[in-house]
């Protein structure tokens, strides 16, 4: 699109759970990248870095289902070595993002941004620089 380009890296295999199945792309505008992760969780977390390893590093990372404990490995994080996490997630059973996800981001020092704290939030960039600004303003 443009300048813009969208790879998708996975589903690369059938795997068992729909989570696991989930699309999963890469946002790429000169120098700014995105990965978004959808809900996948350890096995296609794996699987992605297998095959694309390093080439998953991007700017921004959508944290992968919600940031359940599941899903958001150290190796995920030090192969993406995002500067910004955006959590989508609100009040539910499953009481996510889980603590020892957002423990994982801040260990990395990422910048994290979540639905449920700031609401809606809007990724800004010129391909140089990016700004993000939150509903809230948090």
């Amino acid at each position: 699109y443009g300048e813009a380009e969208f790879r998708v890296l996975a589903p690369l295999e059938d795997l068992e759970s729909t989570n696991e199945n989930s699309l999963v792309y890469k946002l790429c505008y000169k120098e700014f990248s995105m990965l978004f992760c959808g809900d996948i969780e350890e096995k296609a977390e794996r699987l992605l870095l297998d095959i694309y390893g390093d080439t998953l590093r991007a700017d921004v990372l959508k944290v992968p289902h919600h940031g359940s404990a599941s899903a958001t490995s150290d190796a995920l994080l030090e192969a993406v070595q995002p500067q910004y996490a955006v959590i989508s997630s609100g009040e539910d059973r499953n009481l996510l993002p889980r603590n020892e996800t957002l423990k994982r981001l801040a260990d990395h020092g990422v910048e994290i941004f979540r639905t449920d704290e700031n609401g809606g939030i809007a990724i800004l960039t010129d391909g140089a620089e990016t700004k993000i600004y939150t509903e809230n303003g948090k």
